[in-house]
């Protein structure tokens, strides 16, 4: 029987920021922040040894969190609105260009999160832009 492995890294830092477009008086819409954690999913078909599917290879995104977002305002260094949703794609984005990985492997997700909520990003497979597309 054949199969997948999939691992996850989580990654933390801290920033503030604030979101336009809200009501009046939302909490939001002011300077505010918060402690985020970033999970990067991986998958592969086959482990490196001595039984990973990644190993040191998600080292320079810790860097990058580090340099570029930690104790941040997250406004001033994303040219979207900082949500946990666009974060995540942009986090995976970034991924996909800067992380080398093993043979086989594949970047399959990057969620950000706070305290009480979190949003992923994942791109579609060809069945779901086949299925939305009709």
């Amino acid at each position: 029987m054949s199969g997948v492995y999939q691992s996850g890294q989580r990654f933390t830092f801290e920033a503030g920021l604030w979101l336009s477009g809200l009501r009046d008086g939302h909490k939001y819409g002011q300077v505010h922040g918060h402690s985020y954690t970033v999970e990067v999913l991986l998958e592969a078909p086959e482990l490196t040894e001595p039984g990973f599917v990644v190993d040191d290879e998600l080292t320079p995104f810790k860097r990058h969190l580090d340099q570029c977002y930690d104790h941040q305002l997250l406004n001033e260094v994303l040219d979207i609105e900082p949500t946990n949703a666009n974060l995540a794609k942009v986090l995976f984005e970034w991924c996909s260009a800067h992380i080398p990985l093993p043979e086989g492997a594949v970047l399959m997700a990057v969620r950000v999160g706070t305290a009480t909520t979190w949003a992923e990003y994942r791109p579609a497979t060809a069945m779901e832009t086949e299925v939305r597309s009709q």
